[in-house]
């Protein structure tokens, strides 16, 4: 099954480059978060996290953000030995994040979902636990998380009996 989802996956983003890349130089959108989507940059922003536990929790916009807030908040107050990494999926979302979510020990792009990429930032970040607020679910990246034997949860999302069997 991850064969033939990377397989779509590549032929899509072969599709899609162009209008990524026009977007990039042309608008600036997507200019400050697609190096460190494909894992570059992050050596540097990681570069002061300390050893101890250690949770990521990700948000993919300005909503999910607003949810993950309080959930942050709450984590901090009962663990406050706890390291939080944060990663967002839009530039807006990263903006928002840095106002109004406080002690994070790293702010950092959610990777785009491919092996090498996932694993590298994976190994980066070393996570204890992975939170994911809401239903933005990336295969490679969940299996990355199995692989390394990371406990993962998804809070404030929902999910079919359907779509969980598959």
């Amino acid at each position: 099954m991850y064969i033939l989802y990377n397989s779509i996956l590549f032929a899509a983003a072969i599709v899609a480059a162009p209008y990524f890349l026009f977007k990039i130089f042309f608008t600036g959108k997507y200019r400050k978060s697609f190096i460190q989507k494909l894992g570059g940059k992050q050596t540097q922003i990681l570069a002061n996290l300390k050893s101890g536990p250690r949770v990521w929790i990700h948000a993919v916009s300005v909503g999910e953000v607003t949810a993950a807030a309080p959930i942050v908040a709450c984590l901090k107050k009962k663990k406050p030995d706890v390291e939080i990494i944060f990663s967002t999926s839009t530039e807006t979302g990263q903006e928002m994040a840095k106002k109004f979510i406080k002690d994070i020990a790293a702010f950092i792009y959610f990777p785009l979902d491919i092996p090498v990429i996932v694993g590298k930032m994976i190994k980066m970040v070393a996570p204890h636990v992975f939170v994911l607020v809401e239903t933005e679910l990336w295969p490679n990246f969940l299996n990355a998380c199995k692989k390394h034997s990371m406990k993962t949860l998804m809070v404030n999302g929902r999910i079919s009996p359907r779509s969980y069997r598959r």
